[in-house]
């Protein structure tokens, strides 16, 4: 198969329709690296270079566990007979590993072409320039790099810069990390220019302004330090980087040549092996679920996405490989993710919890502030062990529930304390301490989004806000994911023939089943309340029967053994009547909570009625429990159509906002967003 069969051409030309995050962008992505920018392109000065419509886009590499920024982007200019030509934008053609870009200039036609090299540290890439026909013409190709040199979090500070030449290669660095260029026969040319950049994208938040929403835009000083000059009709700068000068020199050294073809054909080949060209779209999809993944102690990690997300969170880490798994099976088999999880394992804490997440800047401090991640990481644990009858792995996985089955026994009453058993059998929980951890300000304090902000209110009269950091809330998705954990460890049991934890599990789960239903079915409406409080809250026992997608993962995951086929098709029913959300005529996702704050403007509204793909598998699996397959194709057919025809190409947004046809928002390259495994149960 050909190199242009996993490309797909683009316009170069930006689609505003509700803000501009549908314009189409290309992302390269690698395990330490990432190389991101528009597919529409604007002047620079006398040059030209794709748009960078967020602050995180451009070359980003990791620094040890830290995500670096180094160069904004590459404006490109041709001199003919000494006289600067205007590009224009004429087309981009982009495969998950490449992009090209075309401009016109003179009757010519210019060719861009952007590459970034599989590295295990730091980055590596090129840029080649061809000049269509060679016949005639004085021709010069111009790079103008232009750099930001920083955490992904930290200051833009061009002044800190430090550049120098040497062995025909520019170097630039700002402390430790550097960056270094360098083009065959290349001259230098000193440019010590800043422009100040307006990203209008910004990190994905919005505001009113007026009657009208917008992005906020951020704004960054960049620094141009030299022109880099090839006489010529073609050309090819190569750029790396890396925790410091000897390992950018280093990698420039990576050979021209590489694999990506022949892997996206095994790829292929292993998906579909009788491939159909109308399966097209959703093998972009897995070859964009395979570009995921950084190292952490020589274990290799899928990170929660791009830009500031890419970093190690343990729930979303355990939520895609779950919903990728027998995708990933056939790719790579299982030993991945067994890595995962013991590497999961190391860290649990004394209470048997595995993080929540491993912090940016902290040097991999993990820090444990949710319930769900460990759990998930059980259930996963369950599916390997089943799916391949590894008894070694078995034993490890029996030893870390053991030690959180101890922990979620024994441990007290504390703020942000991990989960709790109560005498029902159900684990009670900090009210954030699930995936909906977003927090909202209500009279200056910052609080769940999860809990009702009236009760909220309540609480705060009573000088008692910090209940709602307290083990003192059933949520229904925690304590489906219970259940199943449940049923994970009884299995572990049984291959180290500990009869005393399979017994435990046996009777917690019995009482969890029991209690279930009658805590969390809303008999009022058929569906499951938003979360239940637990008899020693501060406002008494209640029940918040507000509907949203929690729901419907635990009835999804939950299924035939808890709910009868008549409470499961009237649960997809008032789904479909009240939560789905649709795009393009489709239906496309479903809302967190049905609170009416559909309209995503910055953190406060992270967790209210706005649509996380995220959330699709499991209502796709609801749905397929109701016998509802009309509704499950056309979820199919628009979030393919969402991941090719806007955004990222390849890849999927964080969430979307109930406004203008559902707005991507926040986070464009999410790891939980890339499932495909529903595409392969469709058949």
């Amino acid at each position: 198969m050909a190199d242009e069969d996993y490309s797909v051409v683009m316009a170069p030309s930006e689609d505003l329709f509700g803000g501009g995050s549908r314009t189409r962008h290309v992302i390269l992505k690698r395990r330490s690296a990432s190389l991101s920018q528009s597919t529409f392109s604007c002047p620079v000065f006398e040059k030209i270079a794709p748009n960078r419509d967020y602050s995180y886009e451009g070359l980003f590499a990791m620094v040890g566990t830290d995500y670096w920024k180094f160069i904004d982007g590459i404006a490109l200019g041709v001199r003919s007979g000494g006289k600067e030509l205007k590009l224009a934008p004429a087309g981009v053609k982009a495969s998950p590993w490449s992009s090209e870009y075309r401009y016109e200039a003179d009757g010519r036609i210019i060719e861009v072409q952007y590459y970034l090299y599989p590295t295990n540290y730091g980055a590596a890439g090129r840029m080649d320039v061809k000049i269509e026909g060679r016949d005639g013409g004085n021709w010069t190709i111009v790079f103008e790099p232009y750099f930001d040199i920083r955490f992904m979090y930290g200051n833009s500070e061009p002044e800190n810069l430090e550049a120098r030449i040497s062995d025909d290669m520019l170097a630039v660095k700002a402390g430790g990390p550097a960056v270094c260029l360098s083009a065959a026969g290349a001259r230098f040319e000193k440019k010590g220019r800043q422009v100040s950049w307006k990203y209008k994208l910004g990190s994905g938040y919005r505001c009113r302004k007026g009657d009208r929403l917008q992005f906020v835009p951020e704004k960054r000083t960049i620094a141009s330090l030299y022109d880099i000059e090839v006489d010529g009709a073609a050309a090819t700068l190569r750029f790396s980087c890396g925790p410091d000068l000897d390992t950018a020199r280093k990698l420039q050294g990576l050979p021209a040549e590489t694999d990506d073809v022949s892997e996206a054909d095994q790829i292929r080949q292993a998906l579909f092996p009788d491939y159909d060209p109308r399966k097209r779209d959703i093998l972009f999809r897995a070859l964009g679920m395979v570009q995921f993944g950084t190292v952490v102690d020589n274990v290799v990690f899928q990170e929660a996405g791009d830009f500031w997300f890419r970093s190690v969170w343990f729930r979303d880490e355990f939520e895609g490989l779950i919903h990728n798994y027998q995708t990933l099976r056939k790719l790579h088999g299982t030993d991945g993710m067994k890595q995962v999880l013991r590497k999961s394992f190391e860290l649990q804490d004394q209470h048997g919890r595995i993080p929540n997440r491993l912090v940016p800047g902290e040097g991999g401090k993990a820090d444990y502030n949710s319930a769900d991640a460990t759990l998930l990481g059980f259930i996963l644990a369950g599916i390997v062990i089943r799916d391949t009858n590894d008894g070694d792995f078995a034993q490890d996985a029996a030893a870390a529930f053991k030690k959180y089955l101890h922990g979620v026994q024994c441990c007290e009453m504390a703020a942000n304390g991990p989960p709790r058993i109560r005498p029902n059998g159900l684990l009670s929980v900090p009210a954030w301490h699930s995936w909906t951890d977003g927090k909202r300000t209500v009279d200056g304090l910052a609080l769940p989004i999860r809990v009702s902000e009236a009760w909220e209110r309540e609480l705060i009269n009573m000088n008692a806000a910090a209940e709602l950091e307290l083990q003192k809330f059933f949520l229904p998705e925690v304590n489906a994911q219970w259940m199943r954990a449940l049923e994970a460890g009884w299995l572990f049991s049984k291959y180290v023939r500990n009869f005393s934890m399979a017994d435990t599990c046996k009777i917690l789960y019995n009482r969890a089943l029991e209690a279930y239903k009658r805590i969390f079915l809303n008999r009022d409406t058929g569906f499951i309340n938003n979360l239940v409080t637990t008899d020693d809250f501060a406002l008494g026992p209640r029940v918040d029967p507000m509907p949203g997608s929690p729901g419907v993962v635990a009835a999804a995951m939950l299924g035939l053994e808890v709910f009868s086929i008549r409470e499961l098709e009237a649960i997809a029913a008032y789904t479909k009547a009240r939560l789905v959300r649709s795009k393009w005529g489709l239906p496309f996702g479903v809302v967190v909570k049905e609170s009416g704050r559909g309209t995503y403007v910055g953190d406060e509204e992270y967790h209210e009625e706005v649509v996380w793909p995220r959330d699709t598998p499991y209502l796709i699996r609801l749905l397929q429990i109701a016998g509802d397959t009309s509704t499950v194709d056309g979820l199919l057919r628009s979030n393919l159509k969402h991941q090719m025809e806007e955004g990222f190409v390849f890849y999927n947004n964080e969430l979307f906002s109930c406004d203008h046809d559902l707005v991507p928002v926040k986070n464009p390259v999410q790891w939980w967003s890339q499932w495909v495994d529903p595409y392969f149960e469709r058949g």
